[in-house]
């Protein structure tokens, strides 16, 4: 990384601290106070810095150069990073914000942040992040009065100072400060001003103004530029004209078939292991890149579910870099995976105003994602050079024998292939990071390749060579680190999970590992009733185009007001909830451990969850409780902004993995084409393929479950002493199933024919009637059958509560099942 950038890179993510300093209760302009609060710092080496916190606005900066002091105007250089901070905290802002928290009536310094999905589609909402000195999920409330307490931002004042002192602006710092600044600031409101929405937080804002500082400072290196002032100062709108900027997206292809490519035998750790190093591998890729272009991870505006997006320079040294490492990387996947794995880029060269969407009458900032979008689809298309392609032709070191687990014909141990057991291995680590008796295996060091007395998990391509990957616990980490202290074998440090600040090298990474069990028949054997396994996969409803798109008014009378909220730092923010949510939150949901909850764990296991969709496996009845419970989530978490919709399937646990995914892959699909009332999907369909079990969330929540399900445990539950007696087994299920199996038929035969048999239905129900006398056990028996028969009548000859009706005798019949015959 070039000095200047990562000066820049420091000074945009410190440029609004005195925002902190000023809510903690100081006195004074932000900037001034920044500076002062910060004096312990070697002015030497953090005078860049410093500067940028002092003079990012244009009022401390024409104060400056207006001075009559002539030594304190030639305190600012004219290729001071202060005038890329500058220019790079208006884009980011999307405005210049001249007015200043100064404590007038303008602004409340206490207010707090408010949730970025809270002003989707058009619809406002009032709902307020409480405040909170952890990174657990915490849902928002509608509640105006809240407040952000002084104290917490004294603590983040306090954290900061305290973390930087001693230290110099250290590129290997670069992401521990980001891990920072989020622990810290990602709580707070970027703006408190009163007339602005308060949506952003201020962690985005530094972090997205410090991705754009860091692309002009590679641009105006390379084209020469020595005179800062002149040209992002004096000529601000002119130079938001220039292409400085390249917008990168990259996408993974080949990921189902690759994560479900397994084996009967050890299942859950393949499907598993499999997940995390996709996972794993998409961030190498992007922290890769980076590095080649003399970025940090500031620049990655998203990264979840095989996608990425980068905000890089428009130079030529990053064009290169991008091709040749998209190729190399690619050759990697060709030499291990074959054609299973690809992974497409597309990027596009982009002004300032387009990424600020100006003019808004132009929407700039949708068409640049769609000239995005075509890249991609294009090198998808195209995807391989000549060289590659005879590359895959003459591939060398194939096999005659085949892995028995993905089936390729490539170096073997024994009777499976070094990759898949790299995977099986893998997994291990990730159940034994969850055993309370053994340091969490939650800290992966990348090392260059071939280090002695380093023994890797895996070794991947690098940009400039390959790397080694080895996983231990934090304070194994630390101890290997110190030892190669002298030398620049570290690469890079990952943590899962948590936040190390101070950390050298560290990046914090979210993964989804919430895991009931080590085996699929674990999960089967603890289902209630029946005993199978349950296969989930949901995916958020129209993300794509709430990416692009999900902030415009499109009942505005003006592209001004249409295209007010589109911004850089609101794409950014809403990127970066949505991976936490995936990524992060969905352990402590499934646990039921998040900030308010008093729900049990469910004996589910999570495969896959990252972007905006997931995959589980489970007990079959706690993988539909977590299905309901990750929607009600969701919608709680976005203020009811965006949906999700899922399929739910039953297997014997032994039933091919990859074949039960694509049948859930189906039903998901189905979900996703549900329709009533003028809803359209917000689904969930269950079983199978073969008949249509597909409702809306409430409908299936509230009308299969609450209403239709509960009136049939209500009356078998309730006569269960009267079967009992009759029956020989003394089980009301068996005679319960009996009926329920023959109104099963009388209802599927109705739903093909149009009309229900009305006498069969009634002698059927007749059949139940108990025998009645004067008594009051006898009164409160026949007015349960006859809530039970009329509700059963009533539901049988409704088109819509007799598929309700179907679904719900078979949730009832598979809970209540004596045997798996």
């Amino acid at each position: 990384m070039k000095k200047q950038t990562k000066d820049t890179a420091y000074g945009c993510l410190m440029h609004d601290f005195g925002k902190i300093v000023y809510r903690a209760g100081g006195s004074g302009t932000h900037s001034s106070l920044g500076v002062q609060s910060l004096s312990c710092l070697d002015p030497g080496e953090w005078q860049p810095v410093l500067d940028c916190i002092a003079y990012h606005h244009a009022r401390e900066l024409r104060a400056k150069l207006q001075s009559r002091d002539s030594i304190a105007r030639d305190n600012i250089a004219c290729d001071s990073v202060a005038y890329i901070a500058y220019v790079a905290d208006n884009i980011s802002a999307a405005a210049d914000r001249r007015e200043i928290e100064n404590g007038d009536n303008g602004f409340d310094r206490f207010l707090p942040l408010m949730s970025v999905f809270a002003n989707m589609h058009a619809q406002p909402v009032d709902a307020y992040i409480p405040p909170s000195d952890d990174e657990r999920l915490h849902m928002p409330r509608p509640d105006k009065s809240l407040r952000i307490p002084q104290t917490y931002y004294q603590a983040a004042e306090s954290r900061i100072k305290t973390r930087l002192f001693g230290t110099s602006p250290d590129e290997s710092q670069l992401n521990s400060l980001l891990s920072l600044l989020e622990a810290t600031t990602a709580g707070f409101p970027s703006s408190t001003n009163l007339g602005e929405s308060n949506d952003i937080s201020l962690y985005d804002h530094l972090k997205t103004t410090a991705a754009i500082g860091s692309c002009i400072s590679e641009y105006l290196i390379e084209s020469g530029e020595t005179d800062y002032k002149k040209r992002l100062f004096d000529n601000e709108q002119t130079f938001r004209d220039e292409p400085a900027f390249l917008l990168y997206t990259a996408d993974l292809s080949g990921i189902q078939s690759f994560i479900y490519t397994i084996a009967d035998r050890g299942a859950l750790k393949s499907l598993r292991g499999r997940s995390f190093f996709l996972g794993l591998l998409m961030e190498h890729y992007a922290d890769e890149l980076l590095a080649a272009c003399g970025l940090c991870r500031a620049n990655l505006l998203y990264i979840g579910g095989g996608h990425c997006y980068l905000l890089l320079p428009n130079t030529a040294e990053t064009l290169a870099a991008v091709n040749s490492w998209n190729l190399r990387f690619n050759d990697f996947l060709i030499d291990n995976f074959g054609a299973g794995l690809f992974l497409a880029q597309g990027y596009t060269p982009c002004t300032a105003n387009e990424l600020m969407n100006e003019p808004r009458a132009d929407a700039p900032y949708k068409e640049m994602f769609g000239r995005l979008s075509g890249e991609v689809a294009s090198h998808k298309s195209h995807r391989y050079t000549a060289a590659q392609l005879i590359r895959m032709n003459n591939a060398e070191g194939m096999s005659e024998r085949e892995c028995r687990i993905c089936g390729r014909g490539s170096e073997l141990d024994g009777d499976t292939c070094v990759w898949c057991n790299n995977f099986i291995a893998l997994s291990s680590k990730l159940v034994e990071s969850q055993d309370a008796n053994r340091p969490p295996i939650d800290t992966y060091v990348v090392t260059k390749a071939g280090i002695p007395g380093i023994t890797p998990d895996f070794t991947l391509p690098g940009f400039d060579g390959d790397v080694d990957f080895s996983f231990t616990d934090e304070v194994s980490a630390r101890r290997l680190i110190a030892a190669l202290s002298e030398s620049d074998s570290v690469v890079r440090v990952y943590t899962k999970n948590k936040s190390c600040t101070g950390f050298r090298y560290s990046t914090k990474i979210n993964v989804g590992e919430y895991s009931a069990a080590r085996t699929l028949d674990e999960l089967a054997d603890s289902s209630s009733g029946i005993k199978r396994l349950a296969v989930c996969r949901m995916d958020v409803d129209r993300l794509g185009e709430a990416f692009v798109s999900g902030y415009e008014d499109e009942s505005a009378d003006s592209p001004e007001k249409r295209y007010r909220l589109v911004t850089i730092s609101r794409t950014a923010a809403f990127s970066r909830q949505m991976s936490r949510f995936f990524g992060l939150y969905i352990n402590e949901i499934l646990s039921g451990s998040y900030d308010g909850s008093n729900e049990r764990p469910l004996d589910v296991s999570v495969v896959y969850s990252g972007g905006d969709d997931l995959f589980l496996v489970g007990a079959w009845d706690d993988t539909i409780e977590a299905a309901l419970r990750i929607q009600k989530t969701l919608a709680e978490y976005t203020s009811g902004k965006l949906t999700i919709s899922g399929g739910v399937g039953l297997f014997d646990p032994h039933y091919p993995i990859r074949a039960a995914a694509d049948e859930v892959a189906a039903l998901e699909e189905r979900a996703k084409s549900y329709e009533r009332g003028g809803q359209q999907k917000n689904a969930l369909s269950l079983f199978g393929r073969s008949e249509d079990h597909t409702y809306s969330w409430s409908d299936f929540e509230n009308r299969v479950l609450g209403e239709k399900t509960n009136q049939l445990t209500e009356y078998f539950s309730a006569n269960q002493a009267k079967y009992s007696g009759d029956n020989s087994d003394g089980d009301v299920r068996v005679i319960g199933s009996a009926f329920l199996y023959r109104l099963l038929l009388l209802l599927r035969e109705s739903k093909s024919s149009g009309s229900i048999n009305i006498a069969r239905l009634a002698y059927q129900l007749a059949r139940l009637e108990p025998k009645r006398n004067d008594s009051e056990k006898s009164k409160s028996e026949f007015a349960v059958y006859e809530k039970f028969a009329h509700n059963i009548y009533n539901w049988a000859r409704s088109p819509r509560d007799r598929d309700e009706l179907i679904t719900a005798i078979y949730l009832y019949v598979y809970l209540n099942r004596v045997s798996d015959d």
